[in-house]
């Protein structure tokens, strides 16, 4: 526990970059916490690349969601990086 308020601390601000990291650490822990109860309640086993594709895939639909973020050369990159629609930009732009 000791480790996770120490990230959690060092993740600091409100731009994409720090969303991303706080919204990566909270997609992977449900994500885990889920399969966990599949194997023990369903008895069912994921494949580590289906875990994988779960925890991706639901980071990037929370991201494409984010509106407002600041444009610059960084947050551009992570938008490539990541395949996230550039309506991040917009604060207007319901998707």
């Amino acid at each position: 526990m000791e480790h996770v308020n120490i990230w959690g601390k060092s993740v600091k601000g409100s731009g994409l970059k720090s969303w991303l990291l706080k919204s990566v650490f909270a997609a992977c822990v449900y994500n885990l916490w889920m399969e966990r109860n599949q194997m023990i309640f369903q008895h069912k086993v994921s494949s580590h690349d289906l875990v994988i594709l779960k925890t991706v895939t639901a980071i990037r639909d929370l991201l494409n969601l984010k509106r407002g973020v600041k444009k610059s050369y960084k947050n551009i990159g992570l938008c490539c990086s990541w395949s996230l629609s550039t309506s991040v930009f917009d604060p207007h732009c319901l998707v």
